[in-house]
């Protein structure tokens, strides 16, 4: 996944000789990766969204993933740290810790970075406290909220009457043949939003690669709690029986977690199958002519 790189950042520097109470920066980029202060976002937030409540009160991630958190030392208690190399000049260890009980992820360390990985859906926070190398005042610890999310798990939309993922298309008998637009519906199990499919095509039993898509985005169509409909287009071009294969499914916070969604295996909903026809003139009637000899 290509986390944050593509983004031009414009990073508040904290010298050395920073003092306690300086508004820490916005972002900061560590190994190539920008990393921003909880509550805003990449086009520097605070983000209010349109019922005018703050969409960054919490940090998301899917269950499954591993995501790195970093945590800005302080420094007057690291001399000589710069925040443009944020992982050197660090005395100071750190006391990360999760709030709930058991906790929902796995991690090590000690330094201003850790790596968690998230086993389990819920709700709780992430805490630190850093601790200086020398004697010096108490420090308090800071936390942030996070939810840890299912994966997005998508399917077909059944048909509501005959088969459930098979449809026909008749082209009239004196119709040209040609590109037929079809429409294809997603239901999506999803805590997210920004629903993103994959797809193969297969014509008469042979892949079209060209057919093919690679992370579209669905056009909404419906939502309800924890659930997206969305649609997309395939251009079919002439006869056959086509099938279209969902291949993967990412939500956005699946896709920051840099993890797959799930494809809907306890049904037949990861293939539907389009046959696109003719109508069929039946076959002339024989009989024994009039003049029979």
């Amino acid at each position: 996944m290509n986390k944050l790189k593509t983004y031009s950042i414009i990073i508040l520097f904290c010298t050395a000789g920073a003092v306690f109470g300086q508004e820490p920066p916005v972002s900061v980029e560590v190994d190539g990766v920008v990393y921003f202060r909880h509550g805003f976002n990449t086009d520097g937030g605070p983000f209010i969204g349109p019922s005018g409540n703050i969409r960054e009160t919490r940090d998301s991630v899917t269950v499954g993933s591993t995501v790195k958190y970093f945590v800005l030392p302080k420094p007057a208690l690291n001399p000589g740290y710069n925040v443009a190399n944020p992982l050197d000049n660090v005395r100071s260890t750190f006391t990360w810790s999760l709030s709930s009980v058991p906790p929902l992820g796995t991690f090590t360390g000690t330094g201003p970075m850790i790596e968690i990985t998230w086993r389990n859906t819920g709700l709780n926070n992430l805490i630190v406290k850093e601790v200086p190398a020398d004697p010096t005042c108490n420090v308090i610890e800071t936390s942030i909220p996070i939810q840890v999310i299912p994966a997005p798990r998508a399917k077909h939309v059944p048909n509501t009457e005959g088969q459930p993922y098979f449809s026909v298309y008749c082209f009239s008998i004196n119709e040209t043949v040609g590109v037929l637009p079809w429409t294809f519906e997603i239901d999506v199990e999803t805590h997210s939003s920004q629903i993103e499919v994959s797809y193969t095509v297969s014509r008469d039993g042979v892949d079209v690669p060209e057919l093919a898509g690679n992370n579209v985005a669905l056009v909404s169509t419906g939502l309800m709690y924890n659930r997206i409909t969305g649609t997309f287009e395939v251009s079919l071009p002439g006869l056959g029986e086509y099938v279209v294969t969902l291949t993967h499914v990412t939500d956005r916070v699946a896709r920051k977690s840099d993890v797959e969604g799930e494809l809907d295996t306890t049904e037949t909903g990861r293939q539907f199958v389009v046959r696109v026809f003719r109508e069929i003139q039946t076959s002339p009637i024989y009989r024994v002519p009039n003049n029979f000899n």
